[in-house]
């Protein structure tokens, strides 16, 4: 999603909204919910806002915001794993 602005300051309140958006991958209960891949995901996310701002150094400019990666919950993630072998007897 590309969005141009004027100004640092401009950029930094959009920034600051998408990792609002984010916040509930801050809570402890997240990796009771999603897969420690999400939070991983979530977490280069919020690095990459920051580093997409940080980046520009001419203003106005034009950010390519990154896209919310899908974050996988752990049914998500259990249903793709193999089925527990039985041992024999």
């Amino acid at each position: 999603m590309k969005e141009t602005f004027t100004t640092r300051a401009e950029a930094v309140v959009r920034r600051n909204a998408l990792l609002d958006a984010t916040l509930f991958t801050q809570v402890p209960t997240f990796l009771s919910r999603y897969s420690h891949d999400a939070w991983l995901a979530a977490c280069r996310y919020r690095q990459d806002l920051y580093a997409v701002v940080d980046a520009v150094t001419e203003w106005p400019a034009e950010i390519d915001w990154p896209e919310l990666p899908h974050l996988e919950t752990c049914e998500e993630r259990d249903a793709k794993l193999p089925p527990p072998v039985e041992p024999e007897v």
